[in-house]
């Protein structure tokens, strides 16, 4: 296993009294803060909680980059896309090969767990949908009513149906909803001139989201493909879209080196995360909705979702994070680059450390 050393920075939202000093430098310790004023609105999240995210392993995969994860519903399995037409199935806990789904022409972008983790939908560069049996690799059903590469894909909460969303080569983009029971395919949202880069689907599956080359996102009703809002405050192409765990929030990331919270009601902006790096970030929201992910270049960055202070970051000069997914129960998250590099982290939750009584808390590094 490659070492290196991750380190904790005091920058702009992060007090040196949020901090505690933590093993900075082995096989990839990183600590993460909870500030001492933070919400406890979820499961394990208390008020000066620290999270260290631990290294457990890592693995060079294509080298043309980890463009896709999914970590399976019971957290055993990490599902990869990484610039092959195979889809490949890891021990989360190893990165240990178990299965090769096969079947795709081209390299595949995304990836998508059923509900019940029984099978996984995949998608990619020659337009088409498949759901393959997880535990044999069988390839179960195919769609192809995409023109373009598929850049975006979300499972209906029900498991009943997969949304997929693309961009063509004259770079227009449709949403299609295919009904896993009857077969069919069918238009959701109607073909717009931007193409759409980022696909998301609020939890309740009532509204989609999509990110757009033309720097706009834009929130419709799943039913009837309604426009709800239009998120127009990003100067670059947006690259990356998720929910909030509630659905009320929308997070954008763009190449303006800028992640931006919106209503989705709306489209109105509520707060911007201040640029870092100058590079195309990713999002991921955490399972209970307290944490948000993003990355800037090689630097992944973890911020509280009530306040959007910075917890902490873990830098990697040398590499350009792709993709973040966290497991259902948060106790895991997976992070790939684009020279193939993926790790798996593995978020311990212990109690904040305290100073002796009468001496003041250090910093880290001091």
């Amino acid at each position: 296993m490659m070492k290196l050393c991750a380190k904790v920075v005091r920058s702009g939202g992060v007090p040196s009294n949020r901090l505690a000093s933590a093993k900075l430098c082995g096989l990839g310790w990183i600590v993460l803060l909870v500030g001492a004023g933070g919400d406890a609105t979820a499961r394990g999240q208390a008020p000066g909680t620290a999270i260290e995210l631990v290294e457990r392993a890592s693995k060079l995969m294509d080298k043309r980059g980890v463009y896709g994860l999914a970590i399976s519903p019971d957290g055993r399995t990490l599902a990869v896309a990484s610039g092959e037409p195979v889809v490949h199935l890891l021990d989360a806990s190893t990165l240990e090969n178990r299965v090769d789904l096969l079947g795709n022409r081209r390299m595949v972008l995304r990836v998508a767990y059923m509900p019940d983790g029984k099978s996984l939908a995949a998608a990619g560069a020659d337009g088409g949908v498949r759901v393959w049996d997880v535990e044999n690799g069988r390839l179960l059903q195919v769609a192809g009513g995409h023109q373009g590469q598929v850049r975006g894909l979300a499972v209906a909460p029900d498991g009943k149906g997969i949304y997929s969303a693309d961009i063509d080569s004259l770079r227009l983009g449709q949403v299609l909803y295919w009904d896993l029971t009857t077969g069919q395919q069918r238009p959701v949202i109607p073909t717009y001139r931007a193409g759409i880069d980022g696909l998301a689907l609020s939890r309740d599956g009532t509204l989609i989201a999509t990110a757009s080359k033309d720097g706009t996102a834009r929130i419709w009703r799943a039913t009837d493909g309604a426009k709800v809002a239009t998120i127009g405050s990003h100067r670059g192409m947006v690259a990356r879209i998720a929910f909030s765990a509630t659905g009320k929030t929308v997070i954008t990331a763009a190449n303006d080196k800028t992640v931006r919270l919106s209503d989705s009601a709306t489209g109105a902006e509520l707060r911007v995360i201040p640029r870092i790096v100058p590079m195309i970030p990713d999002v991921a929201i955490s399972s209970d909705g307290t944490l948000l992910a993003s990355a800037d270049g090689g630097t992944l960055l973890i911020w509280d979702v009530a306040k959007l202070e910075l917890l902490g970051r873990h830098e990697d000069p040398n590499r350009i994070v792709i993709c973040i997914a966290f497991s259902r129960d948060d106790r895991r998250m997976a992070v790939g680059y684009t020279n193939g590099l993926l790790r798996v982290f593995d978020l311990n939750r212990s109690p904040r450390p305290q100073p002796p009584p009468g001496e003041k808390e250090k910093p880290p590094g001091e």
